[in-house]
């Protein structure tokens, strides 16, 4: 079984999208840059965000100089799948039916989006015959 990863809190979620987002490496002042209106932009908060995620081996850094340059070093899809299955076993106390019944009845689906969860309906319930 993989290694859990340790918790990431919401502001540093933030972080982790634009590492994810970027093509290459960013410094910090590109970081803060990009970061939602809504979120801290104080460079030193987002140092210490930097410095924790660092601390946590999902984000690499890598110094040129005097200057740190940044990169998610845990793909985006290992760090959803974690957090989804941390909710399901918290919330839903491991119950996944109620837990996507909760997520879809809540959410604004376009037409593709529906037929794409039911695409993935139906290749489960071909997995179960």
């Amino acid at each position: 079984m993989a290694k859990e990863l340790p918790p990431i809190s919401k502001a540093e979620w933030e972080v982790m999208i634009i590492l994810w987002d970027a093509e290459e490496p960013l410094g910090l002042a590109e970081i803060v840059e990009l970061l939602p209106n809504d979120q801290s932009r104080n460079p030193k908060t987002i140092n210490t965000y930097l410095t924790r995620l660092t601390s946590k081996d999902v984000v690499t850094v890598l110094k040129i100089g005097r200057t740190n340059l940044y990169s998610a070093n845990v793909d985006r899809k290992v760090c959803l799948k974690d957090l989804t299955r941390d909710l399901l076993r918290r919330v839903f106390r491991g119950a996944t039916a109620p837990m996507m019944a909760s997520l879809i009845e809540d959410a604004d689906l376009s037409e593709s989006e529906i037929d794409r969860l039911q695409e993935i309906l139906d290749r489960k319930k071909g997995e179960k015959s």
